[in-house]
Protein backbone atom coordinates (compact mmCIF):
# COMPACT_ATOMS: atom_id res chain seq x y z
CA UNK A 1 0.00 0.00 0.00
CA UNK A 2 0.79 3.23 -1.15
CA UNK A 3 0.48 4.88 2.54
CA UNK A 4 2.62 2.09 4.00
CA UNK A 5 5.95 2.76 2.57
CA UNK A 6 5.26 6.36 2.91
CA UNK A 7 4.78 5.74 6.83
CA UNK A 8 8.49 3.62 7.07
CA UNK A 9 10.43 6.39 6.25
CA UNK A 10 8.59 9.09 8.28
CA UNK A 11 9.25 6.93 11.09
CA UNK A 12 13.15 6.59 10.06
CA UNK A 13 13.05 10.32 9.97
CA UNK A 14 11.57 11.47 12.91
CA UNK A 15 12.51 9.08 15.28
CA UNK A 16 15.85 10.07 14.45
CA UNK A 17 15.42 13.39 15.17
CA UNK A 18 13.57 12.80 18.44
CA UNK A 19 16.37 14.60 20.54
CA UNK A 20 16.98 18.03 19.51
CA UNK A 21 20.78 17.89 18.36
CA UNK A 22 21.78 21.90 17.25
CA UNK A 23 23.42 24.12 19.59
CA UNK A 24 23.07 21.04 22.55
CA UNK A 25 26.17 20.94 25.13
CA UNK A 26 28.14 18.03 23.87
CA UNK A 27 30.09 15.99 26.49
CA UNK A 28 32.74 13.89 25.21
CA UNK A 29 33.65 11.14 27.43
CA UNK A 30 37.27 9.17 27.84
CA UNK A 31 35.58 6.09 26.35
CA UNK A 32 35.10 7.71 23.01
CA UNK A 33 31.34 8.43 23.54
CA UNK A 34 29.73 11.57 23.19
CA UNK A 35 26.10 12.59 24.72
CA UNK A 36 23.98 15.88 23.89
CA UNK A 37 21.64 17.24 25.97
CA UNK A 38 21.66 20.53 28.48
CA UNK A 39 23.74 20.67 31.53
CA UNK A 40 21.99 21.16 34.22
CA UNK A 41 24.35 20.87 37.30
CA UNK A 42 27.74 20.80 37.64
CA UNK A 43 30.56 20.85 40.50
CA UNK A 44 33.49 19.32 41.54
CA UNK A 45 32.02 16.12 42.58
CA UNK A 46 29.62 15.86 39.10
CA UNK A 47 27.94 16.83 36.35
CA UNK A 48 24.29 16.28 35.55
CA UNK A 49 22.99 16.21 31.76
CA UNK A 50 19.51 16.52 30.93
CA UNK A 51 18.11 14.64 28.05
CA UNK A 52 14.99 15.95 27.68
CA UNK A 53 13.44 12.90 28.63
CA UNK A 54 15.71 11.78 32.20
CA UNK A 55 19.14 12.77 33.01
CA UNK A 56 22.66 11.70 33.66
CA UNK A 57 25.10 11.88 36.50
CA UNK A 58 28.88 11.89 35.39
CA UNK A 59 31.82 12.18 37.46
CA UNK A 60 34.67 14.73 36.13
CA UNK A 61 36.82 11.86 35.83
CA UNK A 62 34.84 9.98 33.20
CA UNK A 63 34.45 13.97 31.00
CA UNK A 64 37.51 14.34 28.51
CA UNK A 65 36.11 17.69 26.65
CA UNK A 66 32.93 19.71 26.91
CA UNK A 67 31.20 21.85 24.43
CA UNK A 68 28.98 24.00 25.57
CA UNK A 69 25.40 25.61 23.66
CA UNK A 70 24.37 29.75 23.34
CA UNK A 71 21.75 30.81 26.10
CA UNK A 72 19.95 31.19 23.01
CA UNK A 73 20.53 27.80 21.18
CA UNK A 74 19.93 26.28 25.51
CA UNK A 75 16.29 28.17 25.51
CA UNK A 76 15.22 26.82 21.87
CA UNK A 77 15.64 23.19 22.63
CA UNK A 78 14.16 23.89 26.37
CA UNK A 79 11.02 24.85 24.24
CA UNK A 80 11.05 22.21 21.81
CA UNK A 81 11.41 20.01 24.88
CA UNK A 82 8.51 21.48 26.57
CA UNK A 83 5.96 20.33 23.37
CA UNK A 84 6.52 16.96 24.73
CA UNK A 85 5.40 18.08 28.43
CA UNK A 86 1.68 19.70 27.58
CA UNK A 87 -0.73 17.75 29.88
CA UNK A 88 -4.35 17.82 29.94
CA UNK A 89 -5.96 14.39 30.77
CA UNK A 90 -5.09 10.70 29.87
CA UNK A 91 -6.56 9.04 26.94
CA UNK A 92 -5.87 5.77 28.28
CA UNK A 93 -4.27 3.80 30.74
CA UNK A 94 -1.21 2.09 29.56
CA UNK A 95 -0.88 -2.14 30.23
CA UNK A 96 1.07 -2.83 33.64
CA UNK A 97 4.06 -3.54 31.54
CA UNK A 98 6.59 -0.99 32.70
CA UNK A 99 6.52 -0.24 36.17
CA UNK A 100 9.24 2.02 38.14
CA UNK A 101 12.76 0.58 39.97
CA UNK A 102 15.91 0.60 40.73
CA UNK A 103 18.73 -0.89 38.91
CA UNK A 104 22.25 -1.63 39.54
CA UNK A 105 25.02 -0.88 37.07
CA UNK A 106 28.79 -1.08 36.26
CA UNK A 107 31.40 0.54 34.27
CA UNK A 108 33.44 -0.70 32.00
CA UNK A 109 36.11 0.50 28.69
CA UNK A 110 33.08 0.67 26.54
CA UNK A 111 30.09 2.10 28.90
CA UNK A 112 27.79 1.90 31.33
CA UNK A 113 26.26 -2.00 31.66
CA UNK A 114 23.77 -2.98 32.98
CA UNK A 115 21.94 -6.76 33.04
CA UNK A 116 18.76 -7.36 30.82
CA UNK A 117 16.37 -10.52 29.99
CA UNK A 118 15.35 -10.09 26.50
CA UNK A 119 11.94 -11.74 25.51
CA UNK A 120 11.96 -13.95 29.02
CA UNK A 121 14.87 -16.28 28.19
CA UNK A 122 17.71 -14.69 27.21
CA UNK A 123 20.23 -12.60 29.55
CA UNK A 124 22.67 -9.67 28.11
CA UNK A 125 24.70 -7.18 29.26
CA UNK A 126 24.26 -3.76 27.51
CA UNK A 127 25.79 -0.75 26.82
CA UNK A 128 23.50 2.45 27.98
CA UNK A 129 23.42 4.38 25.08
CA UNK A 130 21.17 7.51 25.41
CA UNK A 131 21.80 8.40 21.60
CA UNK A 132 20.91 5.31 20.65
CA UNK A 133 17.08 4.87 19.57
CA UNK A 134 16.57 1.65 19.39
CA UNK A 135 17.90 -2.00 21.84
CA UNK A 136 21.25 -2.74 19.42
CA UNK A 137 22.12 -6.58 19.64
CA UNK A 138 24.95 -8.46 18.45
CA UNK A 139 24.35 -10.99 15.90
CA UNK A 140 25.07 -13.63 19.30
CA UNK A 141 22.28 -12.59 21.04
CA UNK A 142 19.94 -12.66 17.85
CA UNK A 143 20.86 -16.33 17.40
CA UNK A 144 19.71 -16.64 21.19
CA UNK A 145 16.22 -15.41 20.58
CA UNK A 146 15.74 -17.76 17.68
CA UNK A 147 16.72 -15.01 14.99
CA UNK A 148 18.28 -16.48 11.93
CA UNK A 149 20.42 -13.44 10.02
CA UNK A 150 20.80 -15.58 7.48
CA UNK A 151 16.73 -15.23 6.88
CA UNK A 152 17.08 -11.11 7.57
CA UNK A 153 16.77 -10.29 3.98
CA UNK A 154 12.71 -11.47 4.16
CA UNK A 155 12.25 -8.77 6.78
CA UNK A 156 13.19 -5.37 7.10
CA UNK A 157 16.76 -4.11 6.78
CA UNK A 158 18.12 -0.61 7.75
CA UNK A 159 21.53 1.54 8.00
CA UNK A 160 22.50 2.03 11.52
CA UNK A 161 25.30 4.02 13.08
CA UNK A 162 27.49 2.67 15.36
CA UNK A 163 29.19 4.55 18.17
CA UNK A 164 32.24 5.07 16.34
CA UNK A 165 30.55 6.91 13.14
CA UNK A 166 30.59 3.67 11.05
CA UNK A 167 27.13 2.33 9.37
CA UNK A 168 26.38 -1.59 9.65
CA UNK A 169 23.47 -3.24 8.26
CA UNK A 170 20.90 -4.15 10.72
CA UNK A 171 17.36 -6.41 10.73
CA UNK A 172 14.52 -4.15 12.66
CA UNK A 173 12.51 -6.12 14.94
CA UNK A 174 10.44 -5.98 17.82
CA UNK A 175 11.15 -7.87 21.41
CA UNK A 176 8.88 -9.19 23.27
CA UNK A 177 9.86 -8.08 26.66
CA UNK A 178 12.69 -6.21 27.64
CA UNK A 179 13.04 -6.21 31.50
CA UNK A 180 16.06 -4.57 33.69
CA UNK A 181 16.66 -6.56 37.20
CA UNK A 182 12.47 -6.79 37.43
CA UNK A 183 11.47 -3.46 35.46
CA UNK A 184 9.75 -4.93 32.40
CA UNK A 185 8.65 -3.07 29.28
CA UNK A 186 6.50 -4.87 26.13
CA UNK A 187 7.34 -4.52 22.94
CA UNK A 188 10.06 -2.42 22.23
CA UNK A 189 11.65 -1.93 18.99
CA UNK A 190 15.60 -3.10 18.17
CA UNK A 191 17.51 -4.24 15.31
CA UNK A 192 20.01 -7.30 15.10
CA UNK A 193 23.38 -6.65 13.79
CA UNK A 194 23.83 -8.52 10.61
CA UNK A 195 27.82 -8.40 10.75
CA UNK A 196 30.13 -8.53 13.31
CA UNK A 197 30.45 -4.86 14.41
CA UNK A 198 30.71 -5.59 17.97
CA UNK A 199 32.28 -7.77 20.40
CA UNK A 200 29.70 -7.00 23.09
CA UNK A 201 26.17 -7.89 23.53
CA UNK A 202 24.76 -4.23 22.46
CA UNK A 203 22.91 -1.32 23.00
CA UNK A 204 20.36 -0.48 25.53
CA UNK A 205 18.66 2.88 23.89
CA UNK A 206 15.69 4.76 23.73
CA UNK A 207 13.03 2.56 22.91
CA UNK A 208 13.28 1.39 26.40
CA UNK A 209 14.44 4.20 28.21
CA UNK A 210 11.89 6.28 26.78
CA UNK A 211 8.96 4.15 28.47
CA UNK A 212 10.16 5.62 31.69
CA UNK A 213 11.31 8.67 33.29
CA UNK A 214 14.69 7.64 33.80
CA UNK A 215 18.16 8.86 35.95
CA UNK A 216 21.16 7.40 35.40
CA UNK A 217 23.56 7.93 39.10
CA UNK A 218 27.46 7.47 37.83
CA UNK A 219 28.42 7.70 41.06
CA UNK A 220 26.17 5.37 43.04
CA UNK A 221 25.83 3.32 39.87
CA UNK A 222 22.47 2.83 40.18
CA UNK A 223 20.01 3.28 36.99
CA UNK A 224 16.49 4.91 38.41
CA UNK A 225 13.40 4.11 36.34
CA UNK A 226 9.83 5.68 36.68
CA UNK A 227 6.93 4.68 35.13
CA UNK A 228 5.53 6.91 32.76
CA UNK A 229 1.94 7.52 31.67
CA UNK A 230 0.41 8.76 28.56
CA UNK A 231 -0.97 12.38 28.51
CA UNK A 232 -3.03 14.20 26.16
CA UNK A 233 -1.79 16.95 24.07
CA UNK A 234 -3.23 19.43 22.41
CA UNK A 235 -0.99 20.40 18.95
CA UNK A 236 -1.60 23.75 16.85
CA UNK A 237 -0.92 24.07 13.63
CA UNK A 238 -1.72 26.40 11.18
CA UNK A 239 -4.95 24.76 9.79
CA UNK A 240 -6.34 22.84 12.54
CA UNK A 241 -6.28 21.38 16.37
CA UNK A 242 -6.40 17.88 17.15
CA UNK A 243 -5.66 15.91 20.84
CA UNK A 244 -3.59 12.92 20.92
CA UNK A 245 -1.58 10.78 23.57
CA UNK A 246 1.99 11.79 24.31
CA UNK A 247 3.38 8.60 23.67
CA UNK A 248 2.47 8.50 20.24
CA UNK A 249 5.41 9.94 18.34
CA UNK A 250 4.77 13.35 16.11
CA UNK A 251 6.15 14.45 12.78
CA UNK A 252 4.80 17.88 10.89
CA UNK A 253 5.36 18.06 7.09
CA UNK A 254 3.86 20.83 5.28
CA UNK A 255 -0.08 21.03 6.43
CA UNK A 256 0.31 17.52 7.34
CA UNK A 257 0.60 16.04 10.46
CA UNK A 258 1.34 12.31 11.45
CA UNK A 259 0.95 10.99 14.57
CA UNK A 260 2.86 7.10 14.84
CA UNK A 261 2.18 5.07 17.51
CA UNK A 262 3.88 2.17 19.69
CA UNK A 263 5.36 -0.78 18.17
CA UNK A 264 3.37 -3.83 17.79
CA UNK A 265 4.18 -7.09 17.72
CA UNK A 266 6.12 -8.34 14.86
CA UNK A 267 4.19 -9.58 11.98
CA UNK A 268 5.82 -11.50 8.37
CA UNK A 269 6.30 -7.38 6.99
CA UNK A 270 8.47 -6.16 9.38
CA UNK A 271 7.61 -3.82 12.40
CA UNK A 272 4.17 -2.30 11.88
CA UNK A 273 3.11 0.80 13.98
CA UNK A 274 -0.43 2.47 14.35
CA UNK A 275 -0.57 5.64 12.51
CA UNK A 276 -2.87 8.79 11.76
CA UNK A 277 -2.35 10.96 9.18
CA UNK A 278 -4.18 14.35 10.18
CA UNK A 279 -4.23 16.96 6.66
CA UNK A 280 -5.81 19.31 4.61
CA UNK A 281 -7.31 18.54 1.53
CA UNK A 282 -5.80 20.05 -1.67
CA UNK A 283 -5.66 16.97 -3.99
CA UNK A 284 -7.82 17.72 -6.61
CA UNK A 285 -9.95 14.50 -6.27
CA UNK A 286 -10.86 15.19 -2.66
CA UNK A 287 -11.61 18.64 -3.88
CA UNK A 288 -13.84 17.61 -6.17
CA UNK A 289 -15.45 14.61 -3.72
CA UNK A 290 -15.78 17.21 -1.07
CA UNK A 291 -18.12 19.06 -3.88
CA UNK A 292 -20.11 16.49 -4.61
CA UNK A 293 -20.62 15.63 -1.16
CA UNK A 294 -22.14 19.25 -0.38
CA UNK A 295 -24.27 18.79 -3.45
CA UNK A 296 -25.95 15.68 -2.49
CA UNK A 297 -26.37 16.68 1.20
CA UNK A 298 -28.06 19.36 0.31
CA UNK A 299 -30.17 17.71 -1.93
CA UNK A 300 -31.12 15.03 0.66
CA UNK A 301 -30.57 17.79 3.81
CA UNK A 302 -34.78 18.08 4.04
CA UNK A 303 -35.37 14.46 3.91
CA UNK A 304 -36.52 13.20 7.04
CA UNK A 305 -34.26 9.66 6.85
CA UNK A 306 -31.01 12.02 5.14
CA UNK A 307 -28.61 9.90 7.56
CA UNK A 308 -29.19 6.85 5.64
CA UNK A 309 -30.14 8.11 2.28
CA UNK A 310 -26.64 9.83 3.33
CA UNK A 311 -24.61 6.40 4.31
CA UNK A 312 -26.44 4.40 0.68
CA UNK A 313 -24.54 6.85 -1.34
CA UNK A 314 -21.50 6.62 0.11
CA UNK A 315 -21.83 2.61 0.67
CA UNK A 316 -22.24 2.78 -3.51
CA UNK A 317 -19.64 5.81 -4.01
CA UNK A 318 -17.25 3.43 -2.77
CA UNK A 319 -17.85 0.09 -3.82
CA UNK A 320 -18.00 1.63 -6.98
CA UNK A 321 -14.20 3.16 -7.15
CA UNK A 322 -12.47 0.57 -4.82
CA UNK A 323 -13.60 -2.75 -6.24
CA UNK A 324 -10.51 -4.82 -5.10
CA UNK A 325 -10.94 -3.05 -1.27
CA UNK A 326 -12.52 -5.23 1.72
CA UNK A 327 -15.48 -2.51 2.03
CA UNK A 328 -16.59 -2.62 5.99
CA UNK A 329 -19.24 0.49 6.71
CA UNK A 330 -19.89 4.01 5.62
CA UNK A 331 -19.47 7.18 8.09
CA UNK A 332 -22.01 10.21 8.44
CA UNK A 333 -23.11 12.85 10.53
CA UNK A 334 -23.74 15.89 10.53
CA UNK A 335 -22.18 19.13 12.66
CA UNK A 336 -22.67 22.70 13.47
CA UNK A 337 -19.88 23.92 10.35
CA UNK A 338 -19.27 20.75 8.39
CA UNK A 339 -20.71 17.55 7.38
CA UNK A 340 -18.34 13.97 8.28
CA UNK A 341 -18.16 10.90 5.55
CA UNK A 342 -15.60 8.39 6.07
CA UNK A 343 -15.30 4.90 5.26
CA UNK A 344 -14.06 1.27 6.77
CA UNK A 345 -11.86 -0.97 4.72
CA UNK A 346 -9.76 -3.54 4.83
CA UNK A 347 -6.40 -4.14 2.75
CA UNK A 348 -6.65 -7.72 2.44
CA UNK A 349 -2.53 -7.92 1.49
CA UNK A 350 -1.40 -5.38 4.38
CA UNK A 351 -3.59 -7.21 6.83
CA UNK A 352 -4.40 -3.49 7.14
CA UNK A 353 -7.78 -1.89 8.73
CA UNK A 354 -8.15 1.51 7.25
CA UNK A 355 -10.53 3.97 8.74
CA UNK A 356 -10.71 7.87 6.77
CA UNK A 357 -12.90 10.51 7.73
CA UNK A 358 -13.61 13.44 5.75
CA UNK A 359 -14.68 17.07 7.30
CA UNK A 360 -16.36 19.09 4.26
CA UNK A 361 -16.95 22.31 5.72
CA UNK A 362 -20.57 23.91 5.05
CA UNK A 363 -18.77 27.24 3.70
CA UNK A 364 -18.51 27.39 0.36
CA UNK A 365 -15.36 29.51 0.21
CA UNK A 366 -13.24 26.26 1.90
CA UNK A 367 -12.12 23.09 1.32
CA UNK A 368 -11.96 20.17 3.67
CA UNK A 369 -9.77 17.65 5.93
CA UNK A 370 -9.03 14.48 5.89
CA UNK A 371 -8.10 11.95 8.75
CA UNK A 372 -6.80 8.17 8.64
CA UNK A 373 -6.29 5.78 10.83
CA UNK A 374 -4.14 2.69 10.02
CA UNK A 375 -3.67 -0.27 12.03
CA UNK A 376 -3.21 -4.05 11.56
CA UNK A 377 -6.37 -5.75 11.90
CA UNK A 378 -5.80 -7.69 14.71
CA UNK A 379 -4.53 -4.35 17.10
CA UNK A 380 -7.37 -2.21 15.34
CA UNK A 381 -9.57 -2.04 18.03
CA UNK A 382 -7.23 -1.39 20.65
CA UNK A 383 -5.75 1.54 18.97
CA UNK A 384 -9.25 2.57 17.57
CA UNK A 385 -10.35 4.99 20.80
CA UNK A 386 -6.62 6.92 20.30
CA UNK A 387 -8.52 7.91 16.62
CA UNK A 388 -11.72 8.39 18.00
CA UNK A 389 -10.11 10.94 20.29
CA UNK A 390 -8.52 12.92 17.65
CA UNK A 391 -11.69 12.79 15.12
CA UNK A 392 -14.35 14.37 18.49
CA UNK A 393 -10.99 16.71 18.96
CA UNK A 394 -10.41 18.07 15.73
CA UNK A 395 -11.24 21.79 15.00
CA UNK A 396 -10.32 24.50 11.94
CA UNK A 397 -8.45 26.97 12.29
CA UNK A 398 -9.97 28.31 9.00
Amino acid sequence: MKSSNKIIAIIIIFLSCYIVEAGADIIYLKNGRLIKGLIKRENSREVVLELGFGTIKLSPEEIKAVWRSSPEEAELIRAEWQKYKRVETDVRQPKKEAVSGEAGISKTNEGILVNALLNNKVKASLILDTGAYGVLLSKKIGKELGIDTKDARKSVIEKVTMADGREAEARMMVLNSVAVEGVEAKNVEGAILLGDEINYDGLLGRSFLNKFSFQIDSANKKLILKEQKPQDVLEKTKYFNVIYPSDWEKSIEGEKLTIIGPALPETESGIRKPYIIIEKDKDAADMNFAKEIKEWFARQSSHPDVKNKMLKLLDESFQKSNPQIGFISSVFEEKPNAIMVGWMYLFKKFDEKVYKVQFIKKDPSVGSYSLEFVCVDKYFNEYLPVFNKCRESFTSNE
